[in-house]
């Protein structure tokens, strides 16, 4: 996308670059637009057919040329897109998407085509109805959305073949310099301005993640001591389980035990917690995953086993010891 501000004379020189580009190989198509994609869209009030006055909504309103639904690839549902050969499409043609026809209870697409719309005082007609898209950021739904023809465009998106990145942005630059020397060539990659857009999400996650491996780290360290502390508590009582017939296996899953029921505990007192700063996380997107619960399943057995090795790992050696040692000891 290249951003640019009306000037005089502005518009002709526009549309010599555009022819000029689009002679070029490596450019597909181009499109004038009022706002960028995936960022947001003006609000206008509409009145749609079939709705009073007093029933005024405020809807996303998108100019764009003819060449906007080519550029980016927005699919057709009913009717057609703007068409240069039709005099008053510039005039009264909008284009409204699935969500729109919902909202404004026209039934189907294609019943929604010939319909009204008051745009602000002008009277526009539906010639076309396309999919949904995501025009606004993804923390917020989709939206009835009309696209309608404007005068002048501040943008200029222009959709690239191939990958010869710094090759076509050249080509581009040379010929901006050629019809505007005065302005200076400002441009962005759209893909780019979105990865942005979301980049504090990513860094958050990643915070998250090294903060919990640094809590996870912790804990088992935690989990270590306490077991080796427990061990060395129950040294004279495995002595006399000993004694007294016990089996190695069956001193260690005594013990075992033990820990089990802090483990339980544990994740009793986790499990809702996490599910409700999951869910107040998700509600800043509209389009999430689900919480597995066969994560929460895979989180306990991974304690389970962590515990139990370290349990194996520290009070086998007191366990299979000859107890008369550690009762003399004592």
């Amino acid at each position: 996308s290249i951003f640019s501000r009306g000037e005089e004379n502005f518009d002709e020189r526009l549309n010599s670059f555009r022819t000029t580009i689009e002679s070029q190989s490596a450019v597909k198509s181009t499109a004038l637009t009022s706002n960028l994609i995936g960022t947001g869209i003006t609000f206008r009030g509409i009145t749609p057919e079939g709705f009073s006055s007093e029933d005024n909504m405020f809807v996303a309103n998108l100019e764009a040329d003819y060449d906007f639904f080519e550029t980016f690839d927005v699919k057709l549902v009913a009717g057609r897109t703007f068409n240069r050969e039709v005099g008053s499409d510039p005039i009264d043609g909008v284009v409204v998407n699935e969500t729109a026809v919902s909202e404004f209870k026209w039934g189907s697409a294609e019943q929604a085509l010939g319909r009204t719309i008051d745009l602000e005082g002008r009277k526009a007609k539906v010639i076309g109805v396309i999919e949904d898209f995501n025009f606004n950021a993804l923390t917020t739904p989709i939206s009835a959305l009309v696209i309608s023809m404007g005068e002048r465009y501040p943008l200029l998106s222009i959709r690239l073949l191939n990958a010869n990145t710094q090759e076509n942005i050249e080509l581009l630059r040379s010929n901006w310099n050629k019809l505007f020397p005065e302005k200076t060539f400002e441009f962005f990659f759209l893909d780019e301005r979105l990865d942005n857009q979301y980049r504090s999400y990513q860094n958050f996650g990643t915070i998250i993640l090294y903060f919990t491996f640094i809590a996870v780290l912790i804990s088992c360290l935690g989990v270590y001591g306490l077991i080796l502390f427990v061990v060395q508590r129950k040294v004279k009582e495995i002595g006399v389980r000993k004694v007294l017939g016990s089996s190695v296996p069956a001193i260690l899953k005594l013990i075992f035990m033990e820990f089990t029921w802090l483990i339980l505990i544990a994740f009793v007192v986790a499990v809702p917690f996490s599910l409700y700063l999951i869910t107040m996380w998700f509600e800043n997107f509209i389009y999430h995953t689900s919480v597995d619960p066969f994560t929460y399943l895979l989180s306990f057995g991974i304690v389970l086993l962590t515990v139990g090795l370290t349990v194996y790992y520290n009070a086998y050696k007191a366990a299979a010891a000859n107890p008369v040692t550690s009762l003399r000891s004592e």
